[in-house]
């Protein structure tokens, strides 16, 4: 449910994703995965978080305690948060056949921020028609265009060429 919400915020998306990760696994009445949201979603498929780790808290009760971080923290991109729990998904497509590759492309992510990621956990992604359409083409067409993205899918694809 927050991945469909726009601009859940970070901290609630990620908490869902641990109390609740069977939920990656539900589908809406429209047959969407929540890695469909998130790739449709340009609010929460480009950001990250960051997470403090605690290292100490001295023994001491939490009330009391100096709590020590020492400024240690990491990005967890959500995108690949929810690839990483559910990789299967990028496979799948939805009641209109569409695949969460064609989902991303259409609202204008580019290799550099996660094309390439869904591939790597469903290359055959690059080869799913939806709407009589390639990935590639779709990558080529409309205000998201992305020449690079098109290469880089071709790179990956070599055999993609003989549908130009």
């Amino acid at each position: 449910v927050c991945l469909s919400i726009f601009e859940c915020p970070e901290h609630i998306l990620l908490l869902s994703l641990r109390i609740y990760p069977e939920q990656l696994h539900t589908v809406d009445e429209n047959g969407n995965l929540p890695l469909h949201l998130a790739t449709a979603n340009v609010s929460i498929r480009c950001r990250s978080v960051t997470r403090y780790e605690i290292i100490s808290c001295d023994g001491k009760d939490w009330d009391e305690a100096v709590v020590s971080t020492n400024e240690k923290y990491e990005e967890e991109n959500l995108l690949e948060k929810v690839l990483v729990l559910h990789p299967t998904a990028a496979c799948l497509a939805n009641k209109y056949s569409e695949v969460p590759l064609m989902l991303a492309l259409r609202s204008g992510m580019t290799w550099d921020s996660g094309v390439d990621k869904i591939l790597f956990a469903a290359d055959n992604a690059a080869l799913h028609r939806c709407g009589g359409l390639y990935p590639f083409m779709q990558a080529a067409i409309g205000d998201h265009a992305c020449i690079t993205t098109v290469y880089k899918l071709f790179r990956y694809y070599p055999e993609l060429t003989r549908y130009t």
